[in-house]
């Protein structure tokens, strides 16, 4: 099965129209740019990550903006952080690239712009204390 094909059932025909074309699986081509988002919202939080877990020894936890992200690494410290961060941010992008699969591409690649946004401005607010 090819990365760039997913499967997914046609919504039931409306009422008076043919059901049988919809009763098919059809194929649909998830675009090249949901999987670019994807990895794009990956990369960007890892960085997020990798400059929080940098900054810490310098500065502390009370850099941090997210209350959460300070209250697990308290709590369970750098691998902790790590285990959670990734693993919350890798759930959700698999979401987002599975709502492409069933059609919704638009909205999967909002989701996933904004995913990168997070996490490009977590990266960035990691870096203003180096400036």
């Amino acid at each position: 099965m090819s990365m760039r094909f997913f499967t997914y059932s046609a919504p039931a025909a409306l009422p008076g129209r043919n059901p049988a074309p919809s009763a098919r699986p059809v194929t649909i081509p998830v675009p090249v740019v949901v999987f670019f988002l994807a990895g794009l919202t990956m990369l960007l939080n890892g960085l997020d990550l990798v400059t929080f877990l940098r900054l810490t020894p310098d500065y502390g936890t009370s850099l941090e903006v997210n209350p959460i992200v300070r209250t697990v690494f308290e709590a369970g410290g750098p691998l902790a952080m790590a285990a959670v961060k990734l693993s919350v941010i890798g759930a959700a992008t698999l979401l987002f690239v599975s709502i492409a699969r069933y059609g919704r591409v638009r909205q999967a690649c909002f989701c996933l712009s904004i995913a990168a946004a997070v996490g490009m401005v977590g990266f960035l607010s990691n870096l203003t204390p180096y400036v």
